[in-house]
């Protein structure tokens, strides 16, 4: 029979007592378990959250720019660091609409997938910091 505790958002199991089996069990790699749940905490995806309202707030505002470079002709190209799995669905610059992937990245859609949150919640939270 096993004993045991869930703890953080990923539900690691903790084993603080096996009865049944009869096999030793290693403290030192439950420590380390337990030390690995316990750093995966929410504040993580918290900063992620802010800094991505922040950024929203900022690129909406004009104040900062996606990072990226105009080719020969002028059409804007995010970089690879700025470049996510979805600009891949925004129709690509051209004579008659240079800056479409450059507006795209200044949208709640791209700075949510560029980092690891939901676009309705940075909607949200720049919504709150204006009132």
């Amino acid at each position: 029979m096993s004993r045991g505790k869930c703890r953080g958002k990923n539900k690691v199991k903790i084993i603080t007592n096996c009865v049944d089996t009869g096999y030793e069990i290693n403290y030192d790699l439950i420590m380390m378990i337990e030390h690995f749940a316990q750093s995966e905490k929410p504040e993580d995806n918290m900063s992620n959250l802010e800094q991505a309202i922040n950024e929203f707030a900022n690129r909406k505002s004009r104040r900062s720019h996606p990072d990226g470079s105009f080719d020969k002709r002028m059409r804007w190209y995010p970089s690879e660091s700025e470049a996510c799995a979805c600009c891949a669905g925004i129709r690509q610059p051209s004579g008659a609409y240079p800056y479409s992937l450059m507006l795209h990245c200044r949208t709640a859609v791209h700075l949510a997938a560029k980092y690891g949150v939901t676009a309705l919640e940075i909607k949200r939270g720049a919504k709150a910091s204006q009132a």
